[in-house]
């Protein structure tokens, strides 16, 4: 294995609510969780202190991203039932 790499970013989230890492999208948590790790590289936040080098920083890090997967697919199953509703109604 070749040399470890660090990337440092300002705040980890794609949500316009800006909550700390648990609105990542499902791409970037793949990213930032398996992909670039396998590869020896890894995102730090500056601003949001999760140590993902220990377990206990493994495990909030994990779980901020199920909540983002429940918040996700809630979102999706609101916005399914509306549109069915507006097909229903003939909008």
């Amino acid at each position: 294995t070749g040399p470890e790499a660090k990337i440092a970013v300002y705040f980890v989230s794609l949500n316009p609510s800006c909550r700390p890492l648990a609105s990542a999208s499902r791409a970037l948590t793949a990213l930032v969780s398996t992909n670039l790790p396998a590869k020896a590289i890894y995102v730090i936040s500056v601003t949001q202190p999760i140590d993902s080098d220990n377990m206990a920083g493994e495990f909030m890090e994990n779980m901020l991203f199920l909540f983002n997967q429940f918040e996700n697919n809630l979102r999706k199953q609101k916005c399914t039932a509306g549109m069915l509703k507006c097909l229903e109604k003939g909008d």
